[in-house]
């Protein structure tokens, strides 16, 4: 178990995929008591669970295991909402990868908490690293590298990492590939977590819905018009299988 696990709501079961029913709030409050209480060892894992990732988990073994081993799992987006309101659960609030990120940038600038940016293409997680010590001066970044490596190299990459003396490690993979790197490779660091195009939106590369589409739980469709080849097949092909499972609820499973 890792530091802080014990404090957690024990989590929902969206279709055979665990989603702890927090709040923005409480997540950062678990991280940063997971973080203090760190000494060393394994450290205490995040993962968002949007609707791609829910029907991902039934196709994909290895990372329905990457997902049910991490510490806390928060329901990314509104496809989460709505399968918990399906199942007759309740989740209180998406609490989405980028905004937890985002968030736990204060505690670590005034706790001097050094993080690394690992991921996205050549150049983008310095860019990213530039625009966060500029929104948080006081803020300790270990390290910054591309996510162009090998998998076989991942231990090597892993290693960079904890020798960086970071301890908050934020992973900008596509998935599986960030979840399976958190699961397995994120060691010597107290806390670790995928964040998937953030860095992206940080350095401006690719820019974030407005807060109003946010809220009302549009923000996947801002990012299809966006892209829409790129995600033609997560909110295309993806969304109708989703929507299949919406109907059949518990029968989906």
């Amino acid at each position: 178990m890792a530091a802080g696990e014990g404090a957690m709501t024990a989590p929902l079961d969206l279709l055979g995929v665990p989603v702890h029913p927090v709040t923005l709030a409480d997540a950062v409050d678990a991280v940063v008591r997971a973080v203090e209480d760190w000494s060393d060892g394994e450290p205490f894992r995040h993962v968002a669970v949007n609707a791609n990732k829910l029907l991902a988990c039934r196709a994909d073994d290895q990372l329905a295991r990457a997902v049910a081993e991490a510490d806390l799992a928060t329901a990314d987006g509104v496809g989460a909402l709505l399968m918990a309101r399906r199942l007759g659960l309740r989740l209180p609030e998406r609490v989405t990868g980028i905004d937890l990120f985002l968030e736990l940038l204060g505690p670590a600038a005034a706790r001097g908490w050094p993080i690394y940016l690992l991921g996205a293409a050549p150049g983008v997680a310095d860019a990213a690293a530039t625009a966060l010590q500029a929104r948080h001066p006081d803020l300790v970044i270990a390290g910054a590298r591309d996510g162009y490596f090998p998998a076989g190299s991942e231990d090597a990459v892993a290693q960079a990492v904890a020798d960086s003396g970071a301890r908050l490690l934020f992973v900008a993979l596509p998935t599986p590939r960030k979840e399976l790197f958190v699961q397995r490779h994120a060691h010597g660091v107290a806390f670790a977590m995928g964040v998937g195009g953030a860095f992206d939106v940080l350095c401006g590369r690719i820019p974030r819905a407005p807060r109003a589409v946010q809220q009302v739980g549009m923000e996947w469709a801002w990012r299809w018009a966006r892209e829409p080849r790129r995600l033609a097949g997560r909110y295309g092909l993806g969304g109708v299988a989703f929507l299949r499972a919406l109907v059949l609820g518990r029968e989906a499973a």
